[in-house]
């Protein structure tokens, strides 16, 4: 009787652990927003921009964000985002690790990879 309690809560404990995110995962992904500053297109098909906060003081994360083929929009569904076009173009989202972009011949540029991002129209 007591190894099947045991196993029990066993099972039970691995299925809440495994279950339950951890708390650094849920610290990976970060929040940004504000206005386009800078914005050049890679030869890695993907795009570096420089976002500025719309507002002095913001927790908020202003720098260099990378646009991936692979960045989903903040909306729901989730599907395939339009890329950032031009310069004070809003955009939010999060973002969640490094990534690079690469100019030829030698260049490269890092910044944080866009998890998410919605932009205004142009």
């Amino acid at each position: 009787m007591k190894l099947f309690l045991r196993s029990g809560i066993i099972i039970a404990f691995v299925f809440v652990f495994v279950s339950t995110p951890s708390v650094a995962s849920a610290q990976l992904v970060q929040p940004f927003g504000g206005y386009i500053a800078f914005i050049l297109p890679c030869a890695n098909a993907v795009i570096y921009t420089i976002v500025v906060s719309a507002r002095n003081i913001d927790p908020l994360v202003p720098g260099p964000y990378i646009w991936t083929p692979t960045t989903l929009t903040s909306i729901t569904p989730l599907v395939p985002s339009i890329p950032p076009t031009h310069v004070l173009q809003q955009i939010a989202g999060t973002w969640y690790y490094p990534w690079y972009c690469y100019i030829p011949p030698n260049i490269f540029l890092f910044g944080w990879n866009m998890q998410t991002e919605g932009v205004s129209l142009p």
